[in-house]
Order: C-alpha cells, then structure tokens, then sequence
C-alpha cells in the first residue's frame, strides 16, 4: 500500500473520530461497554455489506475503526502509566 493511501485512509479516520467527538464528547468507558459500541458498528458494516450498500459499509468501517481509536485513547488517559500492554509502554 502505498503511504499516499496511507495518509488519506488516517486522515479519515482522524476526521471521524473529531466528529464523534463533537457528538458525543470525551467518552469514558469500561472494556465491555467499549466492546458492545465496537460491536455494533461491526454488525452494521456486516449489514451493509451483505445487503450490497457499498458505500455505507464503508462508512461503518471508517466508524469502526474511529471507535478503536476513542477506545485506545480513553484506555492510555486511565493510567497508561500502570498498564503493560505493548500498546502503552513504548510511550514516554
């Protein structure tokens, strides 16, 4: 893939996550309401995708993929400082 591509696929999804952001504001939640939100943006590009509305499956991924960014934003401002994932401690 090239890094043009790259670029305008984060971009995107940066522009999708401002605007949950402006909807819904810094959202805080446990692992398994963040499961439940992740899992139903799934289920609606499987929806989508199956009933052939390409374009709205692609939303709902870019909509996923969004939400996957809000859950690790939210997972590193709780205490990234005690967590060990691989995701968190490369951080400084």
């Amino acid at each position: 893939m090239s890094d043009e591509i790259r670029e305008k696929v984060l971009a995107a999804i940066d522009a999708e996550r401002e605007r949950q952001l402006g909807i819904w504001g810094d959202q805080h939640r446990n692992s398994a309401i963040w499961g439940l939100i992740l899992f139903e943006e799934v289920g609606e590009f499987a929806q989508a995708a199956l009933e052939g509305r390409t374009d709205d499956a692609l939303e709902e991924i870019l909509q996923t993929a969004a939400i996957c960014v809000a859950m690790l934003e939210d997972h590193m401002k709780r205490g990234m400082e005690q967590c060990t994932c691989s995701t968190c401690q490369p951080l400084p």
